[in-house]
């Protein structure tokens, strides 16, 4: 499949639940009920934005609604706009926490049944979110995440090449080459190894479109750690988290030694900052057969595919975002064509190959299917600015250059 995607999203990874303030007697959002014995159910996926999509039923709703099927998430989530269509009724609140580090109050409703494709879980709180008028996640078209509180209640075979998720009461045995990596909490948690040097405690988190990402401190305190001799760096104002947008340093490296057990894989895109998570996301698993037996704490992993990543240090360096109407540069890579132009953070774009940019894409979402899809796709894109006399750049898509860290 197309990687359609190179915005970050990391929805909900590793919810931080603090400061929960019940109404009445309500209970904590861990909450969830399973009653089905001996089971085996499989359920078909799409793909949106390199993340798992569902079809979830809710209470006695005969409507099916998108769910993205995240494992990083503490809590299921859904959208207001669903939540008040259904009537849910708040329980509680609490202070959420994503995988950028911005934090936010929500409110916690109880849903009385979620139906996945006939196997139904009972009695689930969740997270009530209004994700915000420019936020990509709008452009996914779901309804809302589950989380671990719906996942733990079983295991799970995710397998991408078949675009089937399979769901089970019983223990789960791979009959292919395979590793097992042991894990302790709902939200899985895997030591990996990159360049040698072991990275413990890293977020199995499907719910984020990325590869690999690590935090800054990660690189201080693990001794031996080298993950490329090359880095590159880009300033990124589009990476999405539950609660909006962040504006970040991202290193970025490709590395060509990371395994899990026996496992070894190359090609292998990092990504490092300050406000990341450790964490290995869909861009990285999609390669491989997952089985998560979360029974038995563990986590079987075959490798489906020695098929590289997407070079994602290629390119024109450049993304713009739509703010009030307003075209405007909110991703930028040092040392690549759009920066050796001269094109800056908060820069205004008119045109795109001579095109208004107010007219070139249908809506919000358009725009952004167009910049991770097609844009680096062409060999040469002109830029028209608002700065600099309104005056016409040509950009060559080239291979970025190393920056010096």
């Amino acid at each position: 499949m197309k990687k359609v995607c190179t915005y970050t999203l990391a929805l909900v990874a590793a919810f931080v639940l603090s400061e929960c303030k019940p109404l009445k007697n309500a209970q904590t959002s861990s909450k969830g009920d399973l009653v089905q014995k001996k089971f085996k159910t499989e359920i078909p996926f799409e793909r949106a934005s390199q993340l798992i999509k569902i079809n979830v039923g809710l209470n006695s709703s005969k409507e099916k609604h998108d769910f993205i099927f995240d494992t990083g998430a503490g809590t299921t989530v859904v959208s207001k706009k669903l939540a008040d269509l259904l009537g849910l009724k708040k329980i509680s609140d609490i202070t959420v926490k994503d995988a950028l580090g911005n934090a936010s109050q929500q409110d916690i409703v109880n849903i009385d049944s979620l139906d996945i494709n006939g196997h139904k879980f009972y009695n689930i709180n969740a997270v009530v979110v209004e994700f915000g008028k420019y936020s990509p996640v709008n452009c996914l078209g779901t309804d809302g995440i589950i989380g671990a509180n719906v996942l733990s209640k079983c295991n799970w075979t995710v397998d991408y090449q078949r675009k089937i998720l399979t769901a089970t009461d019983t223990d789960l045995v791979f009959h292919q080459p395979s590793v097992s990596l042991p894990f302790n909490s709902a939200v899985p948690h895997i030591d990996i190894q990159i360049g040698g040097a072991t990275i413990k405690d890293v977020i199995v988190d499907l719910g984020s479109n990325e590869s690999v990402t690590l935090p800054s401190s990660v690189l201080d305190q693990t001794p031996g750690l080298k993950i490329s001799n090359m880095a590159y760096r880009k300033i990124d104002g589009m990476a999405e988290g539950l609660n909006g947008t962040h504006m970040d340093t991202v290193w970025m490296y490709s590395s060509d030694n990371i395994k899990l057990g026996s496992q070894i894989y190359s090609h292998i895109s990092v990504s490092q900052s300050r406000n990341y998570l450790a964490k290995v996301g869909a861009d990285f698993w999609d390669k491989n057969l997952i089985g998560l037996d979360y029974k038995n704490h563990k986590l079987l992993v075959s490798k489906n595919s020695d098929e590289p990543q997407k070079n994602y240090l290629k390119g024109y360096g450049f993304k713009v975002a739509n703010r009030d109407g307003k075209y405007i540069i909110s991703l930028l890579v040092d040392n690549s064509p759009a920066a050796d132009a001269g094109l800056k953070i908060g820069d205004e774009v008119l045109e795109l190959n001579n095109q208004p940019v107010a007219t070139l894409f249908s809506d919000y979402c358009e725009g952004l299917s167009w910049q991770t899809g097609h844009m680096d796709e062409e060999t040469q894109l002109t830029v028209k600015m608002l700065k600099n006399n309104k005056e016409y750049l040509k950009l060559k898509n080239a291979d970025y250059r190393p920056a010096t860290k």
